[in-house]
């Protein structure tokens, strides 16, 4: 990210805090345990550190295409009852 400096110049708005941040995430898309990143970013509450961690897109995704689906666990699909077209609930008051 950057701001506009004066005519045209463009300075960087990354600062040394900053990098908390990008450290707290990118350990985190590493797979490395919570408690160990807190210890590396000097974080004392899970609530704080949370708020400094920012999982990338590929992280999210990698984690939606780890649940398993239904034929990963053998649950084979059942297919849907045949259908005469009549309907097999009675009607109240016998109308059809």
């Amino acid at each position: 990210m950057t701001v506009q400096g004066k005519g045209n110049q463009k300075f960087s708005r990354r600062t040394f805090h900053s990098l908390r941040h990008t450290t707290a995430s990118q350990l985190s898309d590493g797979g490395i345990p919570e408690d160990v990143r807190m210890e590396i970013t000097g974080h004392s509450s899970r609530d704080m550190h949370q708020l400094y961690t920012h999982p990338a897109y590929e992280s999210l995704k990698r984690a939606i295409l780890s649940i398993p689906t239904r034929e990963s666990l053998g649950l084979a699909r059942k297919a849907p009852p045949v259908s005469d077209g009549q309907s097999h609930v009675p009607l109240r008051d016998g109308l059809k």
